[in-house]
Protein backbone atom coordinates (compact mmCIF):
# COMPACT_ATOMS: atom_id res chain seq x y z
CA UNK A 1 0.00 0.00 0.00
CA UNK A 2 2.81 2.38 0.93
CA UNK A 3 4.52 1.63 -2.42
CA UNK A 4 1.34 2.53 -4.38
CA UNK A 5 0.99 5.79 -2.40
CA UNK A 6 4.63 6.74 -3.15
CA UNK A 7 4.24 5.93 -6.86
CA UNK A 8 0.97 7.89 -7.04
CA UNK A 9 2.55 10.88 -5.28
CA UNK A 10 5.55 10.72 -7.63
CA UNK A 11 3.23 10.58 -10.63
CA UNK A 12 1.27 13.63 -9.42
CA UNK A 13 4.49 15.59 -8.84
CA UNK A 14 5.72 14.71 -12.35
CA UNK A 15 2.41 15.79 -13.88
CA UNK A 16 2.52 19.12 -12.02
CA UNK A 17 6.14 19.74 -13.03
CA UNK A 18 5.50 18.78 -16.65
CA UNK A 19 2.36 20.88 -17.07
CA UNK A 20 4.01 23.81 -15.34
CA UNK A 21 6.97 23.59 -17.72
CA UNK A 22 4.76 23.43 -20.79
CA UNK A 23 2.13 26.00 -19.88
CA UNK A 24 4.00 28.46 -17.67
CA UNK A 25 4.07 31.86 -19.41
CA UNK A 26 7.26 32.77 -17.55
CA UNK A 27 8.94 29.63 -18.79
CA UNK A 28 12.73 29.70 -18.79
CA UNK A 29 12.87 27.53 -21.90
CA UNK A 30 14.11 29.30 -25.06
CA UNK A 31 10.67 29.01 -26.64
CA UNK A 32 7.24 27.56 -26.06
CA UNK A 33 3.87 27.32 -27.75
CA UNK A 34 0.52 28.49 -26.43
CA UNK A 35 -2.98 28.66 -27.82
CA UNK A 36 -3.89 31.92 -29.57
CA UNK A 37 -6.81 33.22 -27.53
CA UNK A 38 -8.06 35.33 -30.44
CA UNK A 39 -8.11 32.56 -33.05
CA UNK A 40 -8.45 28.85 -32.33
CA UNK A 41 -6.90 27.98 -35.71
CA UNK A 42 -3.59 29.59 -34.67
CA UNK A 43 -0.90 29.02 -32.08
CA UNK A 44 1.53 31.56 -30.68
CA UNK A 45 5.24 30.77 -30.83
CA UNK A 46 6.96 32.65 -27.99
CA UNK A 47 10.73 32.91 -27.91
CA UNK A 48 12.02 34.15 -24.55
CA UNK A 49 15.67 33.89 -25.55
CA UNK A 50 15.33 36.42 -28.40
CA UNK A 51 12.30 38.29 -27.04
CA UNK A 52 9.63 37.87 -29.70
CA UNK A 53 6.37 36.10 -30.41
CA UNK A 54 4.50 35.33 -33.60
CA UNK A 55 1.13 33.75 -34.44
CA UNK A 56 1.00 30.89 -36.91
CA UNK A 57 -1.75 28.61 -38.26
CA UNK A 58 -1.90 25.26 -36.49
CA UNK A 59 -1.38 23.39 -39.75
CA UNK A 60 1.99 25.10 -40.30
CA UNK A 61 4.86 23.11 -38.80
CA UNK A 62 7.75 24.75 -36.99
CA UNK A 63 11.34 23.68 -36.60
CA UNK A 64 14.33 25.10 -34.79
CA UNK A 65 16.75 26.82 -37.13
CA UNK A 66 20.42 26.05 -37.55
CA UNK A 67 22.54 28.00 -35.05
CA UNK A 68 25.37 28.66 -37.51
CA UNK A 69 22.98 30.46 -39.90
CA UNK A 70 21.39 32.80 -37.37
CA UNK A 71 17.98 31.28 -38.17
CA UNK A 72 16.04 30.85 -34.94
CA UNK A 73 12.91 29.14 -36.25
CA UNK A 74 11.34 28.08 -39.55
CA UNK A 75 7.59 27.74 -40.11
CA UNK A 76 6.53 25.58 -43.07
CA UNK A 77 3.20 25.58 -44.86
CA UNK A 78 1.26 22.39 -45.46
CA UNK A 79 1.71 20.72 -48.84
CA UNK A 80 -0.81 21.91 -51.39
CA UNK A 81 -0.90 18.46 -53.02
CA UNK A 82 1.02 15.18 -53.10
CA UNK A 83 3.08 16.61 -55.98
CA UNK A 84 4.06 19.72 -54.03
CA UNK A 85 7.87 19.69 -53.85
CA UNK A 86 8.28 23.06 -52.13
CA UNK A 87 6.62 24.20 -48.94
CA UNK A 88 6.35 27.94 -48.55
CA UNK A 89 8.12 28.98 -45.39
CA UNK A 90 8.74 31.81 -43.01
CA UNK A 91 12.02 31.95 -41.20
CA UNK A 92 13.10 34.26 -38.44
CA UNK A 93 16.75 35.03 -37.94
CA UNK A 94 18.45 37.04 -35.22
CA UNK A 95 22.05 38.16 -35.28
CA UNK A 96 24.27 40.65 -33.52
CA UNK A 97 24.32 43.93 -35.46
CA UNK A 98 27.99 44.35 -34.65
CA UNK A 99 27.51 48.05 -33.99
CA UNK A 100 25.96 48.72 -37.40
CA UNK A 101 23.21 51.30 -37.61
CA UNK A 102 19.93 50.53 -39.31
CA UNK A 103 20.93 52.50 -42.45
CA UNK A 104 24.37 50.86 -42.61
CA UNK A 105 22.87 47.38 -42.38
CA UNK A 106 20.21 48.24 -44.99
CA UNK A 107 22.94 49.23 -47.45
CA UNK A 108 25.01 46.12 -46.71
CA UNK A 109 22.13 43.63 -47.01
CA UNK A 110 20.95 45.16 -50.28
CA UNK A 111 24.48 44.85 -51.64
CA UNK A 112 24.85 41.27 -50.38
CA UNK A 113 21.59 40.20 -52.04
CA UNK A 114 22.73 41.76 -55.31
CA UNK A 115 26.11 40.02 -55.20
CA UNK A 116 24.95 36.65 -53.89
CA UNK A 117 22.90 35.74 -56.94
CA UNK A 118 24.01 36.50 -60.48
CA UNK A 119 20.45 36.77 -61.76
CA UNK A 120 18.70 38.39 -58.80
CA UNK A 121 15.76 40.66 -59.61
CA UNK A 122 14.72 43.09 -56.92
CA UNK A 123 10.96 43.58 -57.31
CA UNK A 124 10.51 46.22 -54.64
CA UNK A 125 12.18 47.64 -51.58
CA UNK A 126 11.55 50.38 -49.07
CA UNK A 127 10.92 51.37 -45.49
CA UNK A 128 8.23 49.67 -43.47
CA UNK A 129 7.56 48.68 -39.84
CA UNK A 130 8.01 45.48 -37.89
CA UNK A 131 6.43 45.34 -34.43
CA UNK A 132 5.99 49.13 -34.58
CA UNK A 133 9.71 49.73 -35.23
CA UNK A 134 11.28 51.20 -38.34
CA UNK A 135 12.05 48.34 -40.71
CA UNK A 136 13.22 47.76 -44.26
CA UNK A 137 11.40 45.45 -46.64
CA UNK A 138 12.87 43.94 -49.78
CA UNK A 139 11.27 41.54 -52.23
CA UNK A 140 13.46 39.73 -54.74
CA UNK A 141 13.64 36.70 -57.03
CA UNK A 142 16.65 34.48 -57.63
CA UNK A 143 17.18 31.18 -59.46
CA UNK A 144 18.25 27.89 -57.86
CA UNK A 145 18.77 24.98 -60.23
CA UNK A 146 16.23 26.28 -62.73
CA UNK A 147 13.59 27.24 -60.15
CA UNK A 148 12.80 30.90 -59.50
CA UNK A 149 12.53 31.51 -55.76
CA UNK A 150 10.81 34.62 -54.44
CA UNK A 151 11.74 36.08 -51.05
CA UNK A 152 9.91 38.79 -49.16
CA UNK A 153 12.17 39.90 -46.33
CA UNK A 154 11.67 42.49 -43.62
CA UNK A 155 14.17 43.42 -40.93
CA UNK A 156 14.72 45.82 -38.08
CA UNK A 157 17.32 46.39 -35.38
CA UNK A 158 16.45 46.31 -31.70
CA UNK A 159 18.86 46.42 -28.74
CA UNK A 160 21.86 45.79 -30.99
CA UNK A 161 20.35 42.75 -32.75
CA UNK A 162 19.05 42.40 -36.29
CA UNK A 163 15.68 40.67 -36.50
CA UNK A 164 14.78 39.41 -39.96
CA UNK A 165 11.53 37.74 -41.00
CA UNK A 166 11.55 36.22 -44.49
CA UNK A 167 8.84 34.51 -46.52
CA UNK A 168 10.00 32.21 -49.30
CA UNK A 169 7.92 30.73 -52.12
CA UNK A 170 8.23 29.74 -55.76
CA UNK A 171 7.92 32.77 -58.03
CA UNK A 172 5.32 33.01 -60.79
CA UNK A 173 2.99 30.42 -59.29
CA UNK A 174 -0.34 30.89 -57.62
CA UNK A 175 0.59 31.36 -53.99
CA UNK A 176 -2.32 30.14 -51.89
CA UNK A 177 -0.45 31.02 -48.69
CA UNK A 178 0.60 34.60 -49.48
CA UNK A 179 -2.15 36.33 -47.47
CA UNK A 180 -1.67 33.91 -44.57
CA UNK A 181 2.08 34.60 -44.66
CA UNK A 182 1.49 38.36 -44.60
CA UNK A 183 -0.76 37.95 -41.54
CA UNK A 184 1.85 35.79 -39.81
CA UNK A 185 4.52 38.43 -40.40
CA UNK A 186 2.18 41.22 -39.21
CA UNK A 187 1.68 39.29 -35.96
CA UNK A 188 5.40 39.44 -35.09
CA UNK A 189 5.84 41.29 -31.79
CA UNK A 190 8.69 41.98 -29.42
CA UNK A 191 7.99 40.92 -25.85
Amino acid sequence: MKKIFVLTALFIVLVIVFTGAVFNKNNDEPYFIEEDNNNSDYYTYINNLYGFKINCPKDWAYQDGAEDTGIVVVFGSPKESEDDFFCQNINISVEDAGGLTFDEYTGIITEIIGKSYSDVKIKKSGYSTLSDLLAYEIEYIYNVQGVDIQVEQIFTIKNGYIYCVAYTNIADTEDVYLEIAKNIIKSFRFI
